[in-house]
């Protein structure tokens, strides 16, 4: 990867991906003036471990229909290649390593702040990227102040970024699809194809 990038990380279970993680990149790719942002589906998200996942490969493929257009988005199987659980600290760690010079920008949703103090090495994350993030419908962009001392003493810091947010989320996704509601207008074309293909998300959560 050439040096001296802005790179984006947009890290999720992607399951399935849908239009809401497709706009949080386009929108912080025009307001921060990335080069390029990288879709990271996580191995094994160590926050969703209550729930069955679908298989990585087959939320790999989903990822990559989705973007498959976009010139400046890219995909990484980073996580699945280290393996275990899917620590973000870890992944930022592995890209500084790759690439030292580039600047990082993690992108989450406003639904994370409140938690983000049970992060593996949160305040570790925040000086290896700047934590970008993102306005939610049904979530406020509430700091506590734990973790705003915690940003202001570190190298990168938070942002907090507003955009006009497509009110979609994966849960709700899966939920339609179960029992057959109307969902095909949130996610791209070639994901819908797939996703009936595969039959996928016909039962359970």
């Amino acid at each position: 990867m050439p040096k001296d990038l802005r790179i984006g990380i947009l890290g999720g279970t992607f399951d399935p991906i849908h239009f809401g993680h497709l706009s949080l990149a386009r929108a912080a790719q025009e307001r921060l003036n990335l080069d390029k942002i990288v879709f990271m589906p996580a191995f094994l998200p160590p926050h969703k471990m209550m729930r069955s996942t679908t298989d990585y490969a087959l939320r790999y493929q989903m990822t990559s229909l989705a973007i498959k257009d976009e010139e400046d988005f890219l995909l990484s199987d980073l996580e699945r290649q280290r393996g275990g659980q899917s620590f973000t600290y870890d992944t930022l760690q592995t890209f500084k390593e790759m690439c030292p010079a580039c600047q990082l920008f993690f992108l989450t949703g406003a639904d994370a702040l409140k938690n983000l103090d049970k992060w593996y090495h949160w305040q570790e994350i925040l000086d290896l990227a700047q934590l970008v993030v993102t306005n939610r419908p049904g979530f406020a962009f509430i700091m506590p102040e734990k973790i705003k001392d915690a940003a202001q003493k570190s190298r990168q810091g938070i942002l907090l970024l507003s955009f006009d947010a497509e009110d979609i989320s994966s849960t709700e996704l899966r939920a339609l699809i179960r029992t057959h509601g109307l969902w095909q207008s949130m996610v791209p074309e070639a994901v819908a194809n797939f996703i009936l293909s595969h039959h996928l998300y016909e039962g359970g959560d």
